[in-house]
């Protein structure tokens, strides 16, 4: 089979939507439909005390929030909050970018440290071809509050695209295309042969302008 002409991987938050964090929405989203309860929340902070204290990236690697949810339960109401909204949510500009890279056959994926679930419903409604998330330790149907593999974060993030290569069989010297907009997403986007930044932070920014990376200032503008 003909290698395809590049890989593409698109970070979610704030790089293909305008949502900071998918999870922290779908957060408040579950807590108000009854799914998750203030005793989850209070796991929830336990795990942040557990890290130090850190409240920055309070969700990752944290999920004590779900642990014994029904796995099926949440896939529905992920699902439900997500996908009449998905193509409102994603930044016109990208919309325009994924139209333009399917038209030549490359292969469009998601990398990212939300849920494995979210990162599925983003990849469908989308169209793309694959997406690597938070994977969900489950036991019988229930979900144990613990992470299956590495969180896609940071270099988490390069180990992610190795497994979305071999599950793809995508040769390694295939072109590599890479978005992001943290600071955090600079080892995967050193691994591309064309890094884009998508309103990037400030030391994002800085470290694009040193590496020549493009920069798209301006998402919400087609």
């Amino acid at each position: 089979m003909k290698p395809p002409p590049a890989l593409v991987v698109f970070d979610l938050d704030g790089t293909l939507t305008s949502e900071y964090s998918a999870e922290l929405t779908l957060f408040k989203h579950l807590f108000k439909s009854g799914f998750i309860t203030r005793w989850n929340i209070a796991q929830l902070a336990l795990g942040v005390w557990h890290k130090e204290n850190r409240l920055t990236n309070i969700f990752l690697g944290n999920k004590r929030y779900l642990r014994n949810k029904r796995e099926e339960e949440l896939h529905f109401l992920i699902s439900e909050f997500f996908k009449p909204h998905i193509k409102q949510i994603v930044f016109k500009r990208m919309r325009r970018r994924i139209d333009e890279h399917r038209q030549q056959n490359q292969v469009l994926t998601i990398i990212s440290a939300s849920l494995q679930p979210i990162v599925d419903c983003f990849v469908n409604e989308l169209g793309l071809d694959a997406g690597l998330g938070c994977g969900l330790q489950k036991r019988n149907g229930h979900l144990t509050g613990n992470l299956a593999g590495v969180a896609p974060y940071s270099k988490g993030k390069v180990v992610a695209l190795h497994d979305l290569r071999r599950k793809l069989k995508i040769p390694a010297a295939t072109p590599l295309i890479c978005y992001g907009n943290q600071y955090a997403d600079r080892h995967i986007l050193h691994c591309a042969h064309e890094a884009v930044c998508v309103k990037p932070t400030r030391k994002l920014r800085k470290l694009a302008l040193k590496k020549n990376w493009r920069i798209i200032e301006n998402p919400h503008r087609e």
